[in-house]
C-alpha cells in the first residue's frame, strides 16, 4: 500500500523533478501529489551592502554595484508556469494533483505546509552539497528532516 497525500518539494531544478518521479512510484493509484516550490528570498543584496560599508570605510567608494532581482510576483508567476507544466505531466498518470508557489524560508514554509494539510510525507531531494556551499546555503533537507510532521523520503542526487 502506497501513500495518499504527498507534498513533493520542488526548487525548478532537473535534479528536485526527480521526487516527482519517485513520488508516482511509492503513491497508491489516485492519490493527492501536492507540488510545492518555495521562492526563497535572495539574501546576496545584504551580503553585497556589507562588502561595500566594508571597501568604502577603507577606500571611500563601494566595491560591488548591488544586484536587482525580479519583482517578487514575477518569479513566482514563472515558478507557477513551471509547476502547471509538472502538473500536467503527473495528472496524465492519474493522479489528483495541486500546486504552489509561495515566498518564504524553505523548512518553514516546508514544515507549514505539511502540518496545514496533513500529508503522509514529504518528498523531498537533497542536491548532496558539503563543505562551503553547504554552510553558505544550507541545507533544507536538514532543516525538514529535523521539524517534519510526518515522514520525509529524501532521494539522494549524488
Amino acid at each position: 500500500m502506497g501513500f495518499q497525500k504527498l507534498l513533493v518539494t520542488l526548487d525548478g531544478s532537473e535534479l528536485a523533478e526527480t521526487a516527482v518521479d519517485y513520488a508516482m512510484r511509492v503513491a497508491d493509484p489516485n492519490a493527492h501529489i501536492h507540488l510545492l516550490s518555495v521562492i526563497v528570498h535572495d539574501n546576496t543584496d545584504s551580503f553585497v551592502t556589507l562588502v561595500n560599508s566594508i571597501e568604502f570605510a577603507f577606500t571611500s567608494a563601494p566595491a560591488y554595484p548591488v544586484p536587482t532581482h525580479p519583482k517578487e510576483a514575477e518569479v513566482i508567476a514563472q515558478s507557477r508556469f513551471y509547476l502547471e507544466k509538472l502538473k500536467s505531466r503527473v495528472e496524465q498518470r492519474g493522479f489528483n494533483v495541486t500546486i504552489e508557489a509561495i515566498p518564504g524560508n524553505a523548512v518553514d514554509t516546508i514544515i507549514d505546509t505539511a502540518a496545514s494539510y496533513q500529508f503522509d510525507a514529504i518528498v523531498m531531494v537533497t542536491h548532496g552539497r558539503t563543505g562551503i556551499s553547504k554552510l553558505v546555503l544550507g541545507s533544507a533537507v536538514q532543516g525538514v528532516l529535523r521539524r517534519a510532521p510526518c515522514p520525509v523520503l529524501v532521494i539522494p542526487i549524488l
